[in-house]
C-alpha cells in the first residue's frame, strides 16, 4: 500500500497542540502504536483520501504498524478490529511487510514467543500480565485466521548474519525460514491455537532457524544458533506440554492423504528423535529450559506441571533419548544439571530428578571429558551453593569423583567440598601438574546469580572465607588418606607451590 501526499495533512490534538503529518505518515502510525481508535477515526474522517491506496506494503503500512509494532505485539485488539471492520478495510490481512518480510499473523504470534522480553511488564502482578498478553494474543491470532491469515507464513531470507551466504543449510538448499506462525505460537499457545494452525495447513515436519540472546542458562546462556529446529523443539524448550499435546495428536490422527505423504516424505522420522542442527533432540531443548526471566512469568502453581507434563510427554513418547548425545557428547542431564548451576531455573531439579528416575546416566562424558560433575563446577562458579543432596542424587546414578577431563582436570580441580566427602583424590594432577590445591589458590571468588534472578554482590570477607574453606576442604581430603603425601610441598610443572592467595 502507498500513501497520497501529506504536505497539508495536520491534526489538533485534545490540548489544541498542532499535530503535522510526515511524508511516511509518522502521525498515522504513531496514533495506531498508541491503540488510539478516537483519534484514528478522526484523522481517517478528515483525510479519508490520505489514508491508504492499492500499492506496495512498506514498513509504516498502517496495517502492519497495528500487527506488529503497535497494538498486536501488545495484544491491544481495538486498533486491528478498527482497521478490519472498516468499509473498505484499511488495510491487507495476507499483506507482507516488504521491509520485515513479515505477515499481522507472524507479528500476532511473536507476541507469544517473545513475551518475556518486554521489560516494561509489571512485576507485582507479572503472572496476571502475562496471561493476559496471551489470551489476548490468541485472541488476535483467531481473529486473522478468520480473515483469511494463513497458518502456513514463514519469514524467509536470503541469507543471515550467521550463515554466510545464499545457502543456510550447508547442503545447497534454500534456507530455512527464520520463524513461522507455528514456531512462534507453540512457544506458549493453547492446545486449540496450535491444533487450528495444523488443522489449517501448518507443517508439524517444518524446520526452521533458531536464534536467541542470552536465554535458555542450560545451553550456556550465550547466544543460541540452530538450524532444522522443529515445532516440537520449541514446545519442549518453553515447557509448553499443551501445545506438546497438539502437535502429538496431529501426528498420530494422520487422517488425510497429505499427512501420510509427509510421513512418508521424512521415511517415518520420529518426532522426538528429530535433531538439529547441532545433534540435539527435543528433550535436550526441554533440559535446556527457557531461562529465568520466562519462567519468571509462569504461576508457581503451574509451572510444575508445566514441567513435569513436559518431560513425562517426551520421554513416554521415546524412552530412548533420555541418554541420547547431540554433537558434543552432551545428555539432556548435563543440559538439566547446567541450567541448575548457572541459576537458569529455580525448579530445574525437578528435571534432573526426573531424568535420573527414567534411566539417565550421569557417568557419561561428553566430547572434552566434562561429565555433569565438571559441569557443576563450571556452571556453579556466578551461582548458588550447590546443595550436597544434587551431588548425592548424580553419585547415585553413576556420575565418577575422579573422572578426569581430556585436560587431566577432575571435578576436584573445579570444586572441592562436598566431593572429598565422596572419596576425590585431593592428590590427582592435571596436564599443567596443579593439584586442586594449585586451582583453589588462583581462584577468584565473583559476584553470584540466585534462583530468585538477582545478583548478590561479594566483599573481601566472603573471599578470604572462601578460599579458607576451600583449602580445609582439600587438606581434609588429605588428611582423610593412608599417609600424608606432603601436598602443600607438591610443585606443579613450572616448580610452583602453594601460597596463600592475596585476597
Amino acid at each position: 500500500m502507498a500513501y497520497h501526499n501529506t504536505e497539508t495533512t495536520w491534526l489538533i490534538d485534545t490540548d489544541g497542540t498542532i499535530l503535522n503529518e510526515t511524508e511516511d505518515c509518522t502521525l498515522l502510525n504513531q496514533i495506531i502504536r498508541r491503540n488510539d481508535v478516537a483519534t484514528l477515526n478522526r484523522y481517517l474522517a478528515k483525510f479519508p483520501d490520505h489514508a491508504l491506496a492499492t500499492g506496495e506494503v512498506y514498513y509504516y503500512d498502517p496495517f502492519w504498524i497495528a500487527a506488529s509494532l503497535g497494538s498486536t505485539e501488545h495484544a491491544q485488539l481495538d486498533t486491528a478490529l478498527f482497521l478490519l471492520d472498516s468499509q473498505p478495510p484499511l488495510g491487507e490481512v495476507r499483506a507482507w511487510d516488504r521491509d520485515h518480510c513479515e505477515t499481522a499473523l507472524l507479528a500476532a504470534a511473536a507476541s507469544l514467543e517473545y513475551l518475556s522480553s518486554k521489560w516494561e511488564y509489571p512485576h507485582h502482578n507479572r503472572h496476571g500480565w502475562a496471561r493476559d498478553c496471551v489470551a489476548r494474543g490468541e485472541e488476535l491470532m483467531n481473529l486473522l485466521l478468520d480473515r483469511g491469515a494463513s497458518a502456513c507464513d514463514a519469514i524467509v531470507r536470503a541469507h543471515t548474519q550467521h550463515d554466510g551466504g545464499d545457502d543456510a543449510t550447508g547442503n545447497g538448499l534454500p534456507p530455512q525460514p527464520l520463524g513461522t506462525v507455528l514456531g512462534r505460537a507453540v512457544s506458549r499457545g493453547s492446545y486449540e491455537l496450535v491444533r487450528r494452525l495444523l488443522d489449517e495447513g501448518a507443517d508439524v515436519h517444518a524446520r526452521k532457524q533458531f536464534f536467541c540472546n542470552g536465554s535458555g542458562a542450560g545451553f550456556g546462556g550465550w547466544e543460541i544458533f540452530a538450524c532444522d529446529v522443529s515445532a516440537l523443539h520449541l514446545g519442549s524448550f518453553y515447557w509448553n506440554a499443551e501445545g506438546i499435546r497438539a502437535l502429538l495428536d496431529h501426528r498420530r490422527s494422520a487422517s488425510n492423504d497429505h499427512d501420510h505423504e509427509r510421513e512418508n516424505e521424512h521415511d517415518g522420522a520420529d518426532l522426538f528423535t528429530c535433531r538439529d542442527s547441532t545433534g540435539r533432540p527435543p528433550l535436550h531443548w526441554a533440559s535446556a529450559g527457557p531461562g529465568p526471566h520466562d519462567e519468571y512469568l509462569l504461576p508457581d502453581d503451574t509451572i510444575v506441571p508445566h514441567i513435569v507434563s513436559t518431560f513425562q510427554l517426551l520421554v513416554a513418547g521415546n524412552p530412548c533419548t533420555i541418554n541420547d548425545l547431540d554433537h558434543q557428547g552432551a545428555t539432556p542431564l548435563y543440559y538439566a544439571v547446567g541450567s541448575h548451576a548457572a541459576c537458569g531455573s529455580r525448579h530445574s531439579d525437578l528435571a534432573i530428578r526426573f531424568l535420573c528416575a527414567h534411566g539417565a546416566d550421569a557417568r557419561l562424558p561428553d566430547v572434552h571429558g566434562h561429565t555433569v560433575l565438571h559441569v557443576l563446577a563450571l556452571r556453579s562458579i556466578d551461582g548458588e551453593p550447590i546443595a550436597p543432596a544434587l551431588l548425592d542424587l548424580l553419585v547415585d546414578h553413576g556420575a565418577d569423583v575422579i573422572h578426569a577431563d581430556i585436560d587431566g582436570n577432575t571435578a576436584l580441580h573445579l570444586m572441592a567440598r562436598h566431593l572429598v566427602r565422596l572419596g576425590a583424590d585431593v592428590r590427582a594432577r592435571n596436564a599443567q601438574g596443579n593439584t586442586p590445591l594449585h586451582g583453589a589458590t588462583g581462584g577468584e571468588i565473583r559476584p553470584r546469580q540466585t534462583h530468585e534472578g538477582e545478583t548478590e554482590d561479594v566483599t573481601l570477607a566472603d573471599k578470604i572465607r572462601a578460599h579458607d574453606e576451600m583449602i580445609a576442604a582439600i587438606l581434609e581430603g588429605e588428611a582423610r588418606g593412608d599417609r600424608r603425601s606432603g601436598l602443600m610441598e607438591q610443585q606443579n610443572l613450572t616448580g610452583g607451590v602453594y601460597e596463600k592467595a592475596a585476597c
